[in-house]
C-alpha cells in the first residue's frame, strides 16, 4: 500500500507528483506517465505499441471500455 498520493496536480495537464527521484545524487522532480483527453500521445511509444500488437498473438483488454482512438484498434492489429 503506498502511504503517499499518486498526484497532486491540480491541472490535468500538470504532471508533476510533488515528489523527488530517490536516487542518490538525482533529487529530480517525479512526474506520472498519464495521457490525459487532450493531449498529444509520444509518436515513438504508439508506433511501438503497434508494432508490438501486430506481433502478438493473443491480447487481453480488461477494464476498458474500449472507445479511446487510437488505443481501441490496438486488439485489432493482434
Amino acid at each position: 500500500m503506498r502511504d503517499f498520493r499518486v498526484r497532486s496536480a491540480e491541472k490535468v495537464t500538470d504532471h508533476l507528483t510533488g515528489r523527488k527521484c530517490d536516487t542518490p545524487d538525482c533529487d529530480g522532480d517525479l512526474k506520472d506517465t498519464i495521457i490525459n483527453f487532450g493531449e498529444t500521445l509520444n509518436l515513438d511509444i504508439l508506433d511501438k505499441a503497434g508494432e508490438n500488437s501486430a506481433s502478438s498473438d493473443l491480447m487481453l483488454c480488461l477494464g476498458s471500455s474500449m472507445r479511446v482512438d487510437p488505443a481501441y484498434r490496438m486488439p485489432f492489429l493482434t
